[in-house]
């Protein structure tokens, strides 16, 4: 049997049992961390935008954002991450994501990073909130000295950036990614329900 079969066997299985896993997570950080979070994903979005004229002028520009502030990644030869994140229109936060990203790829040990994505149209927020935007986003994309607004187009109207620890731009892939979205209301919700 081929080598090659069994390691995308290999990753089938492993990426099915990602998503289920992360399927049992909470889309919104706990309650207690909330606060935390939310100055995390702006300190992220103004140190950027200051940094970075172009990237201010996709801020401001966007339909909607979200910001996912620490992405943690990890595995060999199948590798998988997740991380939550703050999706905002009109510079208020609307509500909260979880993202889940498997790829295949020598990564030995762990790794974080930001990630960012832009909603240019209100169809493709929604698409967003309604959990329609999973797939392969294989694209390497940068942002060069003078900011210009290079990225990877993972889907119709959206647009998705990807950050090191330093702040910096970087190639790579997004791999396969998954997202689930909770409103405010949802999430208040939820934790009314975990505290009764």
């Amino acid at each position: 049997m081929p080598l090659t079969y069994v390691l995308h066997r290999m990753a089938q299985a492993s990426i099915a049992c990602c998503i289920l896993a992360i399927s049992g997570c909470n889309i919104a950080p706990k309650e207690v961390d909330a606060e935390s979070f939310d100055q995390k994903s702006e300190e992220l979005v103004e140190k950027l935008s200051q940094e970075n004229p172009g990237l201010a002028s996709m801020f401001q520009d966007a339909y909607g954002y979200a910001v996912f502030p620490s992405v943690g990644q990890g595995g060999f030869i199948i590798s998988s991450g997740w991380g939550h994140g703050a999706v905002y229109q009109g510079q208020q936060r609307i509500g909260y994501a979880l993202m889940s990203q498997h790829s295949i790829g020598a990564l030995v040990g762990g790794d974080k990073w930001s990630l960012l994505m832009f909603f240019n149209s209100e169809g493709a927020l929604k698409q967003f909130q309604e959990g329609k935007l999973a797939g392969n986003a294989t694209a390497n994309y940068a942002i060069g000295d003078s900011g210009n607004n290079a990225g990877t187009n993972y889907a119709k109207d959206v647009v998705v950036k990807r950050v090191d620890p330093a702040g910096a731009m970087v190639n790579a892939s997004v791999g396969f990614s998954n997202f689930k979205y909770e409103s405010n209301a949802q999430a208040a919700e939820n934790w009314k329900k975990k505290s009764d």
